[in-house]
């Protein structure tokens, strides 16, 4: 079948003025009747005054009669939900910002013209507010040559349900049965990244942040908590000692795992001594503020202030950004490899 469909883009703003440009296949134009006869007015008029307004005072971004599967227009519109808003995505990667789309409309052209409506989550910056970001030509040709990257590394080819969309090297949707054997590490943190840029509340976004890193940074093996706690309770003599000393390997296991990835981070972006401490000490902070979120604790001090969370979410978030973009264009060979390889690659980064 064929369809068109059409969303409209907020908080984005291109200067100087461009008259239109494409993310793929999607054209993305300033101002809707810059598409002339390719979308219907009569089609706008029947939207109704919110999502006519919507198109009418937005970026809009048009896919022009697209053939597609029956698949995707039978109760699996939210593909194109995933497709967009990783597309969209791409934008972080230059400068944090709260771009997303609104409704989604999936017309179907051929054989029986009707139309699908998805509604996709609205996007935070890393302040947990929303707010229109400029970006100039230099930065979209920048946006430009990362979405083939980033779509590669959202896409498992193999996967039937992916298969059936008939877009071979579009990213694959995150509601798919789950196969961990095919997902990388930087697949995971991609989904948290996507996760984080969903919520304006501060003390998740940390969480997320730290997920990140822990997904780039450490072995993909599960911490097994049942056997350390079985290991401590033959180890201990009497019920009182076990009480107290059950929670005691599983926290060292959890500290080994800060030290680590903060050791980790600074080896691999390196940097003066002065930039290394920064890092450290922001992982380390990101760190406490995770841990005592998790667990239904109070954050201490100063960081219970929204601002000082902000402070430290902004500073994450640009280590993330930094972190990410010299994974994807100068290192992702070397992330991608099987566990025990990349083991000994970043362990080589540590002590060269």
């Amino acid at each position: 079948m064929k369809i068109e469909l059409f969303t409209t883009v907020h908080y984005l703003e291109i200067q100087p003025r461009l008259d239109g440009f494409y993310l793929r296949e999607f054209l993305i134009v300033q101002d809707y009747r810059e598409l002339g006869p390719l979308l219907d007015p009569d089609l706008i008029n029947a939207l109704g005054i919110i999502h006519k307004n919507q198109i009418e005072n937005n970026p809009v971004m048009y896919l022009m009669q697209y053939e597609v599967d029956d698949f995707v227009i039978g109760g699996e519109g939210d593909m194109w939900t995933e497709i967009i808003s990783t597309l969209l995505l791409c934008f972080w990667f230059i400068k944090d910002n709260s771009i997303s789309n609104a409704a989604i409309f999936i017309r179907e052209v051929e054989p029986n013209p009707k139309i699908v409506l998805r509604y996709p989550n609205r996007t935070y910056n890393a302040k947990g507010e929303i707010s229109n970001t400029v970006y100039n030509r230099d930065e979209l040709n920048s946006v430009f040559m990362l979405i083939p990257k980033i779509i590669n590394l959202r896409t498992v080819s193999n996967l039937d349900f992916f298969e059936k969309t008939g877009l071979s090297d579009m990213p694959m949707p995150l509601d798919v049965q789950y196969h961990p054997e095919l997902f990388t590490k930087v697949y995971r943190a991609l989904t948290h990244l996507e996760t984080l840029r969903e919520t304006k509340h501060i003390s998740r976004k940390i969480f997320h942040y730290v997920a990140i890193l822990e997904c780039l940074f450490t072995r993909n093996e599960p911490i097994s908590m049942e056997k350390d706690i079985n290991n401590c309770k033959k180890n201990v003599s009497n019920e009182k000692e076990k009480q107290f000393n059950i929670a005691e390997p599983v926290m060292e296991k959890v500290q080994s795992i800060t030290s680590m990835v903060r050791q980790r981070v600074v080896s691999y972006l390196g940097g003066n001594l002065k930039e290394k401490k920064e890092i450290a000490n922001n992982i380390t902070v990101a760190y406490d503020i995770r841990s005592k979120y998790v667990h239904g604790q109070a954050i201490p001090g100063k960081l219970m202030t929204k601002t000082s969370q902000i402070k430290y979410a902004l500073r994450m978030d640009s280590l993330v950004r930094v972190i990410f973009n010299k994974i994807i264009l100068t290192d992702l060979e070397f992330f991608l490899l099987p566990e025990d390889e990349f083991e000994s690659y970043i362990k080589s980064k540590i002590n060269p």
